[in-house]
């Protein structure tokens, strides 16, 4: 069985069709929930890059600047061509590689052109992640991994973005050390993940995975500061009272309803 190295490299230059059918990289991702996690985050990239490519408008006028700039490059094109029949026949070479060079000069404008173009017509890129993109793969990741599987995780090294303090409610919470989630393929993680355990006294108890997003970071995010179910699924979300922080909770034990109940009350 091929290992964790060599199936990154060959999920990095895989499509998504090519990963499915390829039997090796297959079998090991069913029992690698750290390539599992590494072949989600390529298909969110990719899913964001594809999304954004096909929102890039072409700009008014762009391919008559083009067209404009190539043209000024066909008089010398030309008088090149001109010279070529006076000239006797062993510097032919030489004058069609100074062609070449000045065609390819050309092409380097266009090039340019086009590029300056998009930039000065273009707002800049947004530094931010979907959240709704976010939440279904870290939903995919916390269903399938296995507890012996959890401290093989990255420990969570807040170089992105600190997690000075949980609210109030959290801190009646059994929480685990945190793991860090990169979720936009950078260096710095996304996402801190905490196990969680909660039970009140002489109730019921719930267990899953709390998950710590930075709201400035992800767009579309929820807008209650109070914990509500998501579709009627096992998933809590909401935000920190001071709207910094994003939680995600994903409910293996007991009833997300419930516990937004309580946590309702709690918060309150």
């Amino acid at each position: 069985m091929i290992d964790c190295q060599t199936t990154r490299e060959y999920l990095d230059s895989m499509t998504a069709q090519e990963r499915a059918v390829n039997g090796e990289v297959a079998s090991h991702l069913e029992s690698c929930a750290d390539c599992q996690l590494f072949a989600q985050q390529l298909e969110l990239f990719d899913h964001k890059v594809s999304s954004l490519l096909q929102a890039v408008p072409v700009p008014d006028g762009l391919q008559e600047r083009l067209l404009s700039s190539l043209s000024q490059f066909e008089p010398a094109e030309q008088s090149e061509q001109a010279n070529i029949l006076k000239l006797p026949v062993q510097s032919h070479r030489l004058q069609r590689w100074t062609i070449l060079k000045r065609s390819f000069i050309g092409t380097v404008a266009a090039v340019l052109i086009v590029a300056i173009s998009l930039i000065w017509t273009q707002p800049e890129p947004t530094s931010t992640l979907n959240y709704a993109d976010a939440k279904s793969t870290l939903q995919r990741t916390f269903s399938k991994i296995e507890a012996s599987h959890w401290n093989r995780l990255a420990a969570f090294d807040q170089q992105e973005f600190q997690i000075n303090h949980l609210d109030r409610p959290l801190r009646r919470w059994t929480l685990s050390e945190p793991v860090g989630i990169d979720l936009g393929k950078s260096a710095a993680h996304d996402a801190a993940a905490y196990q969680f355990s909660y039970q009140i006294q002489d109730g019921p108890k719930w267990s899953g995975t709390l998950v710590v997003l930075p709201t400035a970071q992800f767009s579309e995010t929820p807008k209650q500061t109070e914990p509500e179910s998501s579709s009627g699924m096992q998933i809590l979300e909401w935000k920190s009272t001071d709207g910094a922080l994003t939680y995600l909770v994903f409910v293996d034990q007991g009833s997300a309803d419930e516990l937004a109940n309580v946590m309702f009350s709690a918060i309150g």
